[in-house]
């Protein structure tokens, strides 16, 4: 989990925006317009509470844990809900990825556009959900948290889109540890035709040192070292490359070639500048299941 964390916020830092509605964009084809709702729609008259919108949103959508709702809304057929929440301070896992998570659960990918700058959980239909929380930097939401009974608030917002993702992004991958039957193989050269035609040469990134480079029966691995910058930059080609980030490991290519990130290798340590990561990465086999 750590790690992950860490890759993510790194991959941020490096193209940081979340970025919102843009109330300007055309409906997708298809796609009747909905007149707007106001919060007052869902107060309970006899207690005055804001109740959860289930009739505004897509079937199977998942009901977000809460103290208390701050609003809702469905303006230009996106449906916006600002949530208060309890969070545990000692907790890594906060409410707002707790419901990403239950989106994965009924069928929701996350995608991670890094050359348009946007994240988001997208189902096979394109409905599109983005979250926000207000321990976000510079959150938008900052000013209604000081609203919040919990010291906490976090939005969803929901909305059609004519966003496809590929397939593979639902398919079943081998573990790390499936034999794959490939060649025991060391190399002095980058791999270029072992490796999906996506993948980037970590050899062309400035700052950025291959520490190894061999094939076992489980895939191709490869072993990299280099500041945060540069890594940052690898990171980059490999998501603009071709390569899809999903919710959980492996991340995958259209055609069904995925990475892994192995675990227990490198990271970065307390106080350095230096990141040490190693790939496991495999070309499209037999042992996926895409469910054909």
């Amino acid at each position: 989990m750590k790690l992950r964390l860490m890759l993510f916020f790194l991959l941020l830092a490096f193209s940081f925006t979340l970025v919102s509605c843009d109330e300007s964009e055309p409906l997708p084809e298809g796609v009747s317009s909905l007149p707007d709702v106001g919060t007052e729609s869902f107060v309970n008259s006899e207690t005055g509470e804001i109740e959860w919108p289930a009739e505004l949103l897509p079937e199977n959508f998942p009901k977000a844990k809460y103290e208390e709702i701050y609003s809702v809304e469905r303006v230009d057929n996106e449906v916006i809900i600002i949530l208060f929440a309890r969070k545990d301070k000692y907790a890594l896992v906060m409410p707002e990825y707790d419901f990403c998570c239950a989106l994965y659960d009924v069928g929701y990918a996350h995608f991670y556009d890094v050359g348009n700058d946007l994240q988001y959980e997208i189902n096979r239909d394109g409905i599109m959900v983005t979250t926000y929380e207000s321990d976000d930097y510079e959150s938008h939401l900052t000013a209604i948290n000081e609203k919040s009974p919990t010291g906490y608030t976090y939005e969803i917002r929901v909305k059609q889109t004519d966003i496809r993702i590929p397939d593979s992004m639902y398919w079943e991958y081998p573990d790390m540890s499936t034999d794959l039957g490939l060649e025991e193989l060391t190399f002095e050269e980058w791999p270029y035709e072992y490796l999906p035609e996506e993948f980037p040469c970590a050899e062309d990134i400035e700052g950025i040192t291959v520490k190894e480079k061999y094939q076992n029966k489980n895939g191709v691995f490869i072993t990299i070292e280099g500041s945060i910058t540069a890594f940052q930059q690898f990171e980059y080609q490999i998501f603009t490359s071709g390569f899809y980030m999903r919710a959980k490991q492996p991340h995958v290519t259209q055609n069904g070639d995925y990475f892994y990130y192995v675990p227990g290798v490198g990271g970065m340590q307390p106080g350095s500048e230096t990141i040490t990561m190693q790939y496991q990465i495999c070309k499209f086999n037999e042992r996926v299941q895409t469910g054909e």
